[in-house]
Order: C-alpha cells, then structure tokens, then sequence
C-alpha cells in the first residue's frame, strides 16, 4: 500500500524521492494557471496559435505524471481549449475542423506520450544502473 506522505521519507538505504506528490501536483496547477493567463492575455493578440502552448502543459504532466495519466491531463487540455474556441471565441464546430485543430490535438497527444516514454526508458536506464553498481560492489567484496 502506497501512502502520498512516506513516499518522501527516507529510511536507510532507501532513495530520497525528489519530486514528492505535492511538489508535482502543486507545479502542475501552477503551470496549469500559467497557461489559462497566457491564453487569456495572449490569445486576442496573437490568435488561435496560442492554444499550442497547452503542449507544455502536457509534456511537463507526461513527465511528472507518467505516460497515462499526461495523457488524461491532455484530454483535458483538449476539451479546455475546445470550450474556450466554441464559447468564448464564438467558432462553430465545424471552423475547428477546416482550421486544423484535429492536427494540433494529435501533435500534443503524441508529444505527451514520447515524453512519458522517455521518462519511462530514462528511470529504467538508472534502475538498471543502480542494480548493476550494487552487483559490482557485492562482487568486489
């Protein structure tokens, strides 16, 4: 069983886990609210262009979060910046498809998904190479 509170903690011989829950969750919502200002602030100066940087969001949440669950914050994202076209920019449905938003919407699915995946590779990477330093140094005994 998993608890949010030990998985900071530190016993001997265990890991320090730099990025607690809190810390990830509480810098997703800052970047999260970061984003909606700058969509905000940005999107009757420079237009539709701006709903990209929704991409960070969800490269950074792919990366603190894991593949699956960037993956659900990006399909949040998607129906964020659909709500935000259709209400509040007065766009039909059918300008989302003429303009190209399904590409975009694919772009940042699979940019949020190559980025969980490298995180994934990078943690095994170093899972493996802790495992063969304790091999080595129970072997040079």
């Amino acid at each position: 069983m998993k608890s949010s509170i030990s998985q900071g903690a530190t016993m001997l011989g265990m890991k320090t886990d730099s990025h607690v829950p809190l810390t990830k969750w509480g810098s997703f919502f800052i970047l999260t609210i970061i984003y909606l200002i700058a969509l905000y602030i940005w999107l009757p100066v420079f237009g539709l262009p701006t709903l990209t940087l929704g991409i960070l969001v969800g490269a950074i949440a792919s990366w603190q979060f894991g593949w699956l669950r960037g993956l659900a914050i990006n399909a949040a994202i998607i129906i964020t910046n659909i709500t935000i076209l259709l209400v509040f920019e007065n766009m039909q449905f059918m300008e989302l498809l003429s303009w190209g938003y399904i590409s975009g919407t694919i772009i940042l699915i699979l940019v949020s998904l190559s980025t969980g995946q490298l995180k994934n590779l990078i943690d095994n990477h170093k899972r493996m190479r802790e495992q063969y330093r304790a091999r080595e140094k129970y072997f040079s005994l």
